[in-house]
């Protein structure tokens, strides 16, 4: 297995990252056989929409997809990432 890639998206919850999100999980990005953990990041105010959209990508149980805890924190959520968004 392929080690994986991890990615952090900002405004996570807006409309745009919503459609790149399920097209990165899905695996249209970087190959349908490359693991991904998606680090989401949003502010304070919009973080119920996205822990909502968080178990959307859970509930698709998208085979190499991990999301990660949301956070608010622009240093927490972009600590260690691959790719930044």
């Amino acid at each position: 297995m392929r080690r994986p890639v991890r990615i952090a998206v900002t405004g996570a919850a807006g409309a745009i990252s919503n459609n790149l999100l399920f097209k990165i999980a899905s695996g249209e990005m970087f190959g349908k056989d490359q693991p991904v953990i998606l680090q989401l990041i949003e502010m304070a105010e919009r973080m119920e929409h996205l822990r909502g959209l968080a178990m959307e990508l859970e509930d698709c149980a998208i085979r190499y997809c991990t999301p990660s805890p949301c956070t608010t924190m622009w240093r927490r959520g972009s600590t260690m990432s691959t790719m930044r968004c």
